[in-house]
Protein backbone atom coordinates (compact mmCIF):
# COMPACT_ATOMS: atom_id res chain seq x y z
CA UNK A 1 0.00 0.00 0.00
CA UNK A 2 2.78 2.42 0.63
CA UNK A 3 4.62 1.34 -2.47
CA UNK A 4 1.48 2.47 -4.04
CA UNK A 5 1.13 5.78 -2.38
CA UNK A 6 4.88 6.94 -3.12
CA UNK A 7 4.10 6.05 -6.85
CA UNK A 8 1.25 8.09 -6.49
CA UNK A 9 2.51 10.94 -5.24
CA UNK A 10 5.68 10.76 -7.71
CA UNK A 11 3.36 10.53 -10.77
CA UNK A 12 1.70 13.67 -9.14
CA UNK A 13 5.28 15.70 -8.06
CA UNK A 14 6.50 14.71 -11.72
CA UNK A 15 3.46 16.03 -13.68
CA UNK A 16 3.41 19.35 -11.52
CA UNK A 17 7.47 19.69 -12.39
CA UNK A 18 6.62 19.10 -15.99
CA UNK A 19 4.10 21.62 -16.55
CA UNK A 20 6.20 24.20 -13.72
CA UNK A 21 9.26 23.30 -16.83
CA UNK A 22 6.82 24.04 -19.61
CA UNK A 23 5.50 27.42 -18.41
CA UNK A 24 9.61 28.72 -18.71
CA UNK A 25 10.26 26.34 -21.78
CA UNK A 26 11.29 28.81 -25.08
CA UNK A 27 8.47 28.41 -27.60
CA UNK A 28 9.80 25.71 -30.68
CA UNK A 29 10.50 28.62 -33.42
CA UNK A 30 10.38 32.52 -32.88
CA UNK A 31 7.39 35.05 -33.81
CA UNK A 32 7.76 38.34 -35.35
CA UNK A 33 5.23 40.04 -36.69
CA UNK A 34 5.34 43.38 -38.48
CA UNK A 35 1.56 45.47 -38.01
CA UNK A 36 0.57 44.88 -41.47
CA UNK A 37 0.66 41.45 -41.09
CA UNK A 38 -1.64 41.55 -37.66
CA UNK A 39 -4.94 39.19 -38.67
CA UNK A 40 -7.95 41.09 -36.97
CA UNK A 41 -11.21 39.60 -36.58
CA UNK A 42 -14.35 40.82 -35.02
CA UNK A 43 -14.52 39.88 -31.44
CA UNK A 44 -17.07 37.59 -30.38
CA UNK A 45 -17.21 35.16 -27.29
CA UNK A 46 -17.07 37.76 -23.67
CA UNK A 47 -15.88 40.82 -26.18
CA UNK A 48 -18.79 43.01 -27.13
CA UNK A 49 -19.55 43.61 -30.58
CA UNK A 50 -17.64 46.38 -32.43
CA UNK A 51 -14.48 45.51 -31.04
CA UNK A 52 -11.28 43.52 -33.44
CA UNK A 53 -8.88 40.58 -31.73
CA UNK A 54 -5.89 39.40 -32.95
CA UNK A 55 -3.74 36.37 -31.84
CA UNK A 56 0.46 36.97 -31.86
CA UNK A 57 1.20 33.88 -30.04
CA UNK A 58 0.16 30.88 -28.75
CA UNK A 59 -4.07 30.59 -27.95
CA UNK A 60 -5.48 32.77 -25.45
CA UNK A 61 -7.98 29.54 -24.60
CA UNK A 62 -5.25 26.99 -23.91
CA UNK A 63 -2.82 26.74 -20.95
CA UNK A 64 0.41 28.43 -21.70
CA UNK A 65 1.85 32.21 -22.66
CA UNK A 66 -0.15 33.80 -25.20
CA UNK A 67 0.14 37.50 -26.79
CA UNK A 68 -2.98 39.05 -28.15
CA UNK A 69 -4.71 42.37 -29.35
CA UNK A 70 -7.77 44.33 -29.07
CA UNK A 71 -8.69 47.21 -31.40
CA UNK A 72 -11.71 49.16 -29.41
CA UNK A 73 -13.86 51.90 -31.46
CA UNK A 74 -14.43 55.01 -29.75
CA UNK A 75 -16.91 54.85 -26.99
CA UNK A 76 -15.88 51.03 -26.41
CA UNK A 77 -16.68 49.84 -23.01
CA UNK A 78 -15.76 46.56 -21.01
CA UNK A 79 -18.43 45.90 -17.63
CA UNK A 80 -17.22 45.20 -14.38
CA UNK A 81 -15.12 41.52 -14.81
CA UNK A 82 -12.04 39.68 -13.53
CA UNK A 83 -9.77 37.14 -14.54
CA UNK A 84 -8.59 33.82 -12.84
CA UNK A 85 -4.77 34.65 -13.83
CA UNK A 86 -2.62 37.99 -14.05
CA UNK A 87 -3.68 39.87 -16.55
CA UNK A 88 -0.91 42.28 -18.37
CA UNK A 89 -2.06 45.68 -20.57
CA UNK A 90 -0.29 47.71 -22.70
CA UNK A 91 -1.42 50.48 -24.88
CA UNK A 92 -0.28 50.17 -28.52
CA UNK A 93 -2.43 53.25 -29.60
CA UNK A 94 -5.15 55.56 -28.04
CA UNK A 95 -6.32 55.69 -24.59
CA UNK A 96 -7.72 53.36 -22.45
CA UNK A 97 -9.64 54.12 -19.30
CA UNK A 98 -9.29 51.40 -16.41
CA UNK A 99 -11.07 51.45 -13.43
CA UNK A 100 -11.34 49.15 -9.95
CA UNK A 101 -14.19 47.58 -8.70
CA UNK A 102 -17.05 46.17 -9.40
CA UNK A 103 -19.62 49.32 -10.70
CA UNK A 104 -18.90 50.54 -13.96
CA UNK A 105 -17.78 54.42 -13.04
CA UNK A 106 -16.55 56.67 -16.32
CA UNK A 107 -15.32 59.15 -13.48
CA UNK A 108 -13.14 56.51 -11.33
CA UNK A 109 -11.68 55.27 -14.03
CA UNK A 110 -8.10 56.35 -14.58
CA UNK A 111 -6.78 57.24 -18.37
CA UNK A 112 -3.71 55.25 -19.99
CA UNK A 113 -2.03 56.22 -22.94
CA UNK A 114 -0.21 55.19 -25.80
CA UNK A 115 2.88 53.37 -24.01
CA UNK A 116 1.61 52.78 -20.53
CA UNK A 117 1.45 49.55 -19.39
CA UNK A 118 -1.01 47.81 -16.36
CA UNK A 119 -0.87 44.81 -14.62
CA UNK A 120 -4.04 43.55 -13.08
CA UNK A 121 -4.05 40.77 -10.53
CA UNK A 122 -5.75 37.62 -10.90
CA UNK A 123 -9.66 38.29 -9.29
CA UNK A 124 -9.02 41.79 -9.15
CA UNK A 125 -12.28 43.60 -10.30
CA UNK A 126 -12.05 45.68 -13.29
CA UNK A 127 -13.49 47.92 -15.88
CA UNK A 128 -12.36 49.55 -19.21
CA UNK A 129 -13.75 52.05 -21.65
CA UNK A 130 -12.26 54.42 -24.62
CA UNK A 131 -13.61 57.60 -25.09
CA UNK A 132 -11.70 58.48 -28.54
CA UNK A 133 -11.18 54.56 -29.03
CA UNK A 134 -7.74 52.78 -28.23
CA UNK A 135 -5.53 49.47 -29.33
CA UNK A 136 -4.00 47.24 -26.85
CA UNK A 137 -1.86 43.97 -26.32
CA UNK A 138 -2.62 41.69 -23.39
CA UNK A 139 0.04 39.01 -22.47
CA UNK A 140 -0.22 36.06 -19.65
CA UNK A 141 -1.04 32.82 -19.37
CA UNK A 142 -3.87 30.76 -20.84
CA UNK A 143 -6.43 29.79 -20.56
CA UNK A 144 -7.67 33.73 -20.77
CA UNK A 145 -10.75 33.78 -19.20
CA UNK A 146 -13.23 37.40 -18.68
CA UNK A 147 -15.72 36.87 -15.99
CA UNK A 148 -18.17 39.21 -15.61
CA UNK A 149 -19.39 40.56 -12.33
CA UNK A 150 -22.70 41.05 -13.16
CA UNK A 151 -23.53 38.03 -15.51
CA UNK A 152 -25.75 39.67 -17.41
CA UNK A 153 -22.93 41.48 -18.88
CA UNK A 154 -21.35 38.99 -20.55
CA UNK A 155 -21.99 39.20 -24.41
CA UNK A 156 -21.35 35.30 -24.94
CA UNK A 157 -24.41 34.63 -22.72
CA UNK A 158 -26.59 37.50 -24.41
CA UNK A 159 -25.96 35.57 -27.89
CA UNK A 160 -26.68 31.98 -26.75
CA UNK A 161 -29.96 33.06 -25.23
CA UNK A 162 -31.28 34.93 -28.33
Amino acid sequence: MKSVQLLVTTAVLLCAMTAAAQDTMPASSHVMVEKAQVKWKPASGALNKGAETAVLSGNPGMPGPFVMRIKMPAGYKIAPHWHPRNENVTVISGTLSLGMGETFDVNAAKPLAAGGFALLPAEMRHFAWTKDGATIQIHGMGPFQIIYVNPADDPSKKASSQ
